[in-house]
């Protein structure tokens, strides 16, 4: 979805790291205009206790589950009360493009096999690779020989430059 926040498979829970994590850091801190008693975090993209526990307490204003962890509906309400909120203000990304997750070798899941997917319409005639949700090594070749022929940083991993081009092309 082109400029949406669909966030699809993905979960974020403690002990991960990256874009995502940030985003959600951000968006959270956002929601404090709504829900005053979440903690201020900081957003540096490390998802600690102090994330966990604002993720709970979030959960818990929203009806959701209060596991902590941010599976797709707690990412979509995240998502949809952000949106709603008057002010959103400035933070790392205030356009989240894509918002899908970051991906790289060793991933596993929906969302790679859904990029696997993308990579073989949008590299042929090649040869495709399998889609079967492992980043292995060809599917990092793949990555690397579509971000050499759009321009992008040849690092082999699905960030967000490289989810907005394969979006961009896909739609």
């Amino acid at each position: 979805m082109k400029g949406g926040f669909t966030f699809m498979a993905y979960v974020i829970r403690r002990g991960y790291t990256g874009l995502a994590v940030k985003k959600m850091q951000h968006y959270l801190n956002v929601l404090r205009t709504t829900y005053p008693d979440l903690p201020v975090l900081k957003e540096d993209g490390s998802f600690g206790s102090a994330t966990e526990n604002a993720v709970m307490l979030f959960q818990r204003h929203t009806g959701l589950t209060a596991d902590g962890i941010i599976g797709t509906l707690t990412w979509d309400k995240i998502i949809a009360k952000y949106k709603a909120n008057p002010d959103p203000g400035p933070g790392p990304d205030p356009d989240p493009g894509t918002d899908q997750p970051p991906l790289e070798y060793g991933d596993t899941g929906l969302e790679v096999q859904k990029m696997q997917n993308y990579l073989n319409k949008l590299t042929l005639p090649s040869t495709p690779i399998t889609a079967d949700g492992v980043f292995g090594a060809k599917t990092e070749a793949k990555v690397i020989a579509f971000q050499n022929a759009h321009s992008l940083t040849p690092d082999g991993k699905i960030g967000e430059k490289t989810w907005d081009k394969i979006i961009a092309l896909i739609d």
